[in-house]
């Protein structure tokens, strides 16, 4: 299995973790062949004032979600997909002039969890 590749919408890895570039970052993920995900949970943190995520997983919208906390429930319908590409999507606002972050960003990614379904679900 592979590490998951960042794709679009990343600022550069800081202190082993990485900012989302709002509004839409992506994340790809390459599972092992035949296994179905169960959940997903993206640790991290939100950015001042963005509070939830709009999520897509493989053109799946999963409505809004709270990165962080917990694991969130994958749908069915994607089957044993080998890779799953997911969108996540902030409402940020532009900074102030002046501010001292200039970067539009949404989610502090730490890390990624992947939880399979037993064999045979």
């Amino acid at each position: 299995q592979q590490a998951p590749r960042l794709g679009a919408g990343w600022w550069g890895v800081e202190d082993g973790s990485v900012w989302g570039a709002a509004p839409r970052p992506t994340l790809r993920l390459a599972l092992p062949p035949g296994r179905r995900v169960a959940r997903i949970a993206v640790e991290g943190r939100y950015y001042e004032g963005v509070k939830a995520t709009r999520m897509a997983v493989n053109g799946l919208a999963l409505g809004e979600v709270k990165l962080g906390p917990g694991p969130i429930a994958m749908p069915a319908a994607l089957g044993a997909a080998p890779v799953l590409e997911l969108v996540l999507e902030h409402r940020v606002s532009a900074p102030h002039p002046g501010a001292r972050e200039q970067r539009l960003l949404g989610f502090f990614l730490q890390g990624v969890y992947v939880e399979f379904a037993a064999q045979g679900d």
